[in-house]
Order: structure tokens, then C-alpha cells, then sequence
């Protein structure tokens, strides 16, 4: 009902700009670099980096061997990518060069997600979330029972992850133990979000919307 609340946007997209055209497979996530450029990952395996305002190529970042599903901008100004090559990757693109290759994951990661505290939180078709701290696998979260594909932090104490199990759970960021299961959708859950009011919203395959108010 929140959704009620909030004014009508009086803005319309009707004119394409530009079009970036370089990778040669379905494009699967974009990332904001900063305030020049975004980066765009690719089921090609590419990375590419491009400029807003020159509407060009300004690198490709080149390293992962399979689809890339999945990229975060770290706090740190890095790019984060993980994919069907199970394998995470730490990037500096400005210099276009892989600092860091994470290996653990025994299935496809497909999400991936930093906490305040700086841990990377990375979610897999293996059901499992991996908590990686200083570049070193400290823990595996297991409770889902299909493939994870969302993961977002609801407060500094709480993170919340979503799965084709049609659950979400609720976890503990200091103990990275498991606190609620939250259970409602019919299908695969997408996608999370938490609102600015608190609110976490949900999609699914059940062609839902659930928001969830704790």
C-alpha cells in the first residue's frame, strides 16, 4: 500500500540516446562505475567499460571463461563479477587488470553482494551463500535448498537472501547465522530490494511483488 504514498513521476523515456554495442552475447547486469563511466558483463564472458559522455569502449576487462551473472562496485571503487565459471573476480577497471580470482563455489554464482562490514556475500546455484573477508572464504550459509539469486543488506545487523525455493531468509550479520524464513511466494524469488521506509520487496516467477514489513 506504501506504493500509494509516493507522487506519480511526471518523466517520459521516448528519445535512445545511443546505443553501446560491443559484446556479442546477452547482456546480464550493468553496474554505475562513477559519474563517467558504467560497466556492462556479458554472456560472451566480457566485462566492458564504458564512457557516458564519449558513448565509447573505454576497456574490457577480460579473465572470466564463461558468463558473467553477476557484478557489484565495492566500496573500495573495485568491481566485483562472478559466473557461470564459478569463479569470482576483484577488478580494477580503471587499469583494466584482475587483482583477485575467488574459487569455491561449486555451481554457478548468480549473485553477489557487499556488506557494511565489507564482507562479500556471494550466492550460487550451489544453494549455498559464501562470505568471503579479506579475500578468503571465512564461511558457507547453507539452509536454501535450490539456487540462490538475491542477496541485500537490510540493516547493519540483518541481510536477507532470496532462492528458486520460493523462501527467503532472513540472516545475522555478526554471527552469519540464520534468523527467519520468510515463505509466501509460489515460484523461483528473483529479486530483493529494501525501501527507504524499511519495507523489503520481493519478486518472483509467480508474478508477484510481496513487500514484507518486519
Amino acid at each position: 500500500t506504501f506504493f500509494m504514498r509516493h507522487k506519480k513521476l511526471n518523466l517520459e523515456y521516448k528519445i535512445q540516446r545511443h546505443s553501446f554495442d560491443k559484446h556479442l552475447l546477452w547482456v546480464n547486469c550493468l553496474v554505475k562505475c562513477d559519474d563517467d563511466y558504467f560497466a556492462s558483463a556479458s554472456n560472451d564472458s566480457d566485462i566492458i567499460i564504458w564512457n557516458w559522455e564519449e558513448k565509447n569502449c573505454a576497456n574490457i576487462l577480460r579473465g572470466h571463461t564463461n558468463c558473467v551473472l553477476a557484478m557489484i562496485l565495492l566500496s573500495n571503487g573495485n568491481l566485483c563479477s562472478g559466473g557461470a565459471d564459478l569463479s569470482l573476480k576483484i577488478w580494477d577497471w580503471v587499469n583494466g587488470t584482475c587483482l583477485n580470482t575467488l574459487n569455491g563455489h561449486t555451481k554457478m554464482i548468480k549473485s553477489i553482494c557487499q556488506l557494511s562490514n565489507g564482507y562479500i556475500l556471494s550466492g550460487s546455484d550451489d544453494k549455498t551463500i559464501k562470505v568471503w573477508n579479506n579475500l578468503k572464504n571465512i564461511k558457507n550459509l547453507e539452509g536454501h535448498k535450490k539456487s540462490v539469486r538475491s542477496i541485500c543488506q537490510l540493516s547493519n545487523n540483518l541481510f536477507a537472501s532470496a532462492s528458486f525455493d520460493k523462501t527467503i531468509k532472513i540472516w545475522d550479520v555478526n554471527t552469519l547465522g540464520p534468523v527467519q524464513t520468510l515463505e509466501g511466494h509460489l515460484h523461483n524469488v528473483i529479486c530483493l530490494l529494501q525501501h527507504s521506509s524499511g519495507y523489503l520487496i520481493s519478486c518472483s516467477a509467480d508474478h508477484t511483488v510481496k513487500v514484507w514489513k518486519n
